[in-house]
């Protein structure tokens, strides 16, 4: 269907609304379009209005890397045709999350975003979006990005999809999942 309609994204509703915990947030249908459909899904809760939409940028959450060509290039179009700015967002995890630390902590974390912060400049380089604006923050990867979504007002967060079983999903994390 996407392609008899030229269409770039498949757009899905969910069955929790916002602000609802069910524990199925997904469809049967949904699910398997998630693991199995090689092109972009928008995942729409059921109670979403357009005047919930904010009027922020379009961030795209992303670690430097060619598994994340596809969603950057995704959202990139996005941007464009909807007018939106386009973010790069990247969450940088914590230096020593548990446990006893045997480096010297102020020395280790010394320009650790920095860092990164150059490291996602140089890949939005060699991928030709050096007008792409950038975030790196440090800390839990998925409540970081909500955070980050809520401070810029975002009107969308694009993630990429790794493509995971059912039973991969159980064993393994996935920002696109949460």
């Amino acid at each position: 269907a996407m392609s008899l309609h030229g269409a770039d994204v498949l757009v899905i509703g969910r069955r929790a609304s916002r602000d609802g915990d069910e524990l199925v947030r997904l469809g049967g249908a949904a699910r398997r379009l998630l693991r199995q459909l090689p092109a972009p899904l928008l995942v729409c809760p059921a109670d979403l209005s357009a005047q919930d939409i904010p009027e922020g940028p379009i961030m795209i959450a992303i670690q430097p890397g060619s598994r994340f060509e596809h969603a950057l290039r995704f959202a990139r179009r996005l941007s464009v045709s909807l007018g939106r700015p386009l973010k790069a967002v990247s969450v940088v995890p914590p230096a020593f999350p548990v446990g006893v630390t045997y480096l010297p902590t102020p020395q280790y974390e010394a320009g650790r975003l920095d860092r990164a912060h150059a490291h996602l400049r140089d890949w939005l380089t060699k991928m030709e979006m050096t007008d792409v604006e950038t975030r790196v923050e440090e800390g839990s990867t998925v409540s970081t990005l909500w955070q980050m979504a809520e401070d810029e007002d975002a009107s969308l967060m694009v993630t990429g999809s790794r493509l995971l079983t059912a039973s991969e999903r159980f064993t393994r994390s996935s920002v696109g999942t949460t």
